[in-house]
């Protein structure tokens, strides 16, 4: 037998074990918990605004976490914004309406 289908016995063999486990088992080892440093730490914290709220992971967050602000500048669509409404709208000729 080749490689290929050797591999794809272990895994569909890995497969049809997991499947008769109960689910209430399967859903508890679906998910791994990762402590987050400094998010982990307090069980609640609440700003005032969306901004505070940016401002204080900046400053305090690991940058590998991800909750920084990006540096670089919003991207903008050069098209100009239409009424969004129009895609509400039927089309009788079956085009796309440009939105």
């Amino acid at each position: 037998m080749n490689k290929p289908d050797e591999s794809m016995k272990e895994a569909f063999a890995e497969f049809e074990a997991a499947a008769r486990r109960p689910l209430a088992l399967r859903w508890k080892y679906a998910f791994i918990k990762t402590y987050k440093p400094v998010m982990d730490d307090v069980k609640f914290r609440a700003f005032d605004t969306m901004q505070d709220y940016r401002d204080w992971c900046d400053a305090n967050l690991p940058e590998w976490l991800g909750y920084r602000q990006s540096k670089e500048p919003p991207m903008v669509s050069s098209r100009p914004r239409t009424n969004q409404s129009a895609l509400n709208k039927p089309v009788s000729n079956g085009e796309v309406p440009h939105v």
